[in-house]
């Protein structure tokens, strides 16, 4: 048992509510990952890797992901959030997020799986979106979109102000996203 706020919570839900979960979102192959990455290896914590690219790698070469995949992704990378905050320290970086699931989802089947609209709503203290700028696209065959980083990162722009959700725009080589971060997480 852990006090907070004058209460008295199991450990695993003081965890839970003392942790900052950061969300990295943004278009395919924007510094996403090895920023993740980095933090987590900077502040001493985890990170989640993006559960689509784990559950695609173990499909056969050229598999091409369908809308009956999307509810396996979606559980794995809850499943995946939950197991990172669990054993985070101070914060919890989230590489992508059931809210990009939804916009590709919409963007490739004009449709979104229940699951991801039921848990749409999860809780971020954070959001940083990533852009494209010195990040070079690299073909590994799962990226479909080299040419369309920009409009990707606008429409997912677009669905964070329609759902009035708080974000700040990453920018910049590694080094320079990290004295970024720094500087937001010292607000939080």
């Amino acid at each position: 048992m852990a006090r907070y706020n004058g209460a008295f919570v199991n450990h695993t839900l003081f965890i839970q509510m003392t942790v900052k979960k950061i969300l990295l979102i943004g278009a395919e192959c924007t510094g996403k990952s090895t920023l993740a990455h980095a933090l987590a290896d900077k502040y001493h914590t985890t990170y989640t890797p993006e559960y689509l690219r784990t559950y695609l790698e173990q499909k056969p070469t050229g598999y091409v992901c369908t809308f009956d995949d999307l509810t396996p992704i979606a559980q794995g990378q809850m499943d995946s959030e939950k197991r990172a905050v669990a054993t985070a320290h101070r914060y919890c970086f989230i590489d992508a997020s059931l809210l990009l699931l939804h916009i590709y989802s919409q963007h490739y089947f004009n449709k979104t799986p229940d699951i991801i609209l039921k848990h749409l709503n999860n809780q971020y203290d954070l959001i940083l979106v990533t852009d494209e700028i010195g990040i070079t696209w690299i073909d590994d065959g799962m990226r479909d979109l080299p040419n369309g980083r920009e409009q990707m990162r606008q429409t997912i722009i677009k669905e964070l102000e329609n759902r009035q959700l708080h974000y700040h725009a990453i920018s910049g080589n590694l080094e320079n996203r990290i004295k970024q971060v720094g500087e937001l997480l010292k607000g939080l």
